[in-house]
């Protein structure tokens, strides 16, 4: 929650199309093309998830960056919410992101999955409880 976002947080607010490895695609940038795009693509991930590697109720592998030399680890994904945003940022934290809140941990982490989990905190509390 930032009290005065920059330019570039609002063009690039929900990450859509934001990957870790490029820069934004300029095509989704803004607010409104943020959040529509968003809403949408997580609808069109609802409709086709058989097409994509991450599922509910199962374990999935999941890398910690797009450097597969990085490596992975098994994680039991247990709903349809999960899987998709696996889907939308298909990368988990690895140790030293975790370690570093908010902050940056090394050449191997990823941080999408990492800030959802945080801000979500923040604002809602444990999602455990």
């Amino acid at each position: 929650t930032d009290t005065d976002p920059s330019d570039f947080q609002y063009k690039s607010a929900m990450g859509l199309d934001c990957p870790d490895d490029s820069h934004c695609n300029p095509r989704f940038a803004g607010f409104f093309k943020q959040v529509i795009g968003s809403a949408r693509r997580y609808r069109y991930y609802l409709l086709h998830n058989d097409q994509y590697n991450y599922h509910p109720n199962t374990i999935n592998t999941i890398q910690y960056s797009p450097n597969k030399s990085c490596g992975s680890s098994n994680v039991y994904i247990e709903n349809k919410a999960t899987a998709l945003l696996y889907i939308y940022t298909p990368y988990q934290p690895n140790i030293e992101s975790l370690k570093a809140g908010y902050g940056e941990g090394n050449s191997c982490s990823a941080y999408g999955n990492r800030n959802f989990s945080l801000i979500y905190s923040a604002w809602f509390g444990d999602p455990r409880k």
